[in-house]
């Protein structure tokens, strides 16, 4: 007896496998379950969460409603851009302009407002190491490059 080439090779007879076969009824096949609520569901879920990041974008407070005043505190706290002159002049004022000015910057500077405000009461203690020094420097460099740009000032700073 010869066998069938693989193209002719009749499937096995259902009775004569060794697994078992399951005869439903008509009435014990059920339909299968529609997938369109879930596809609306999880449509409805991304339609909501990128119109949440679009509101929170646009309404984000990021400090720049206060930019007019920030500049102005900016100006009279730097004698109009005259370090030398801020330097020079009266600074018994120093620490509440500093704070002043920390509490209307914009979140682009706002840390480094914090780290010069938190540093003035150490300065007259003597506590203030090369590591923290070199931080304020770049802060002031990020707030005078800021304040150049946004401000319309002109701030010559020796750092």
């Amino acid at each position: 007896m010869s066998q069938p080439p693989y193209g002719d090779a009749q499937p096995p007879d259902p009775e004569s496998t060794p697994y078992p076969q399951q005869e439903l009824l008509p009435q014990q096949v059920k339909p299968g379950r529609s997938r369109l609520p879930l596809l609306i569901g999880a449509l409805a879920l991304a339609v909501v969460v990128v119109g949440g990041l679009v509101a929170w974008w646009l309404l984000r407070d990021d400090g720049e409603q206060n930019r007019a005043a920030y500049c102005d505190a900016v100006r009279k706290l730097t004698s109009n851009g005259d370090l030398g002159a801020a330097a020079s002049g009266d600074l018994s004022n120093a620490p509440a302009a500093l704070s002043h000015a920390r509490d209307l910057a914009p979140s682009a500077v706002r840390t480094q407002w914090d780290d010069i405000v938190a540093l003035v009461p150490r300065l007259s203690t003597g506590q203030v190491d090369v590591a923290t020094g070199l931080r304020v420097v770049s802060d002031l460099r990020v707030i005078v490059d800021d304040a150049n740009a946004k401000c319309g000032m002109d701030i010559q700073a020796p750092f």
